[in-house]
């Protein structure tokens, strides 16, 4: 079925991005369809949406301070999502994600390739 539809990735409540698609266009939003059906099919404001990156992770070189997004997954039962972070450590091909938010800051080993940097829209 999703291979008919248009990949997006929508953005929660708790500002991560998760991959969804479009069910349905509307004069004043979208209706979505997440994958396995992890979420009931909702409405959303066109602001909520964003079409998935394709390209080719333009640095591969992460440095610290850097502002990235991460796939990282926070519960079995829930998709990977596209958290925002910055980079606190590199080592070799892992990077040490430090994540912020309302319950505090905390951090996540990733390898690189789980990566990419903020702002490619």
């Amino acid at each position: 079925m999703e291979e008919n539809y248009l990949c997006v990735e929508v953005c929660d409540n708790n500002g991560v991005y998760y991959p969804a698609y479009v069910l349905e266009v509307e004069s004043d939003g979208l209706i979505v369809s997440y994958p396995n059906n992890w979420k009931p099919d909702r409405k959303i404001a066109y602001s909520e949406a964003r079409l998935p990156y394709h390209g080719n992770t333009p640095i591969t070189d992460y440095v610290e301070n850097q502002e990235i997004e991460a796939l990282s997954c926070t519960a079995q039962n829930e998709p990977c999502g596209w958290w925002r972070g910055r980079v606190k450590m590199v080592k070799g091909e892992f990077i040490v994600v430090e994540y912020g938010g309302n319950d505090g800051k905390f951090n996540e080993i990733l390898p690189a390739e789980n990566l990419r940097p903020a702002g490619l829209w």
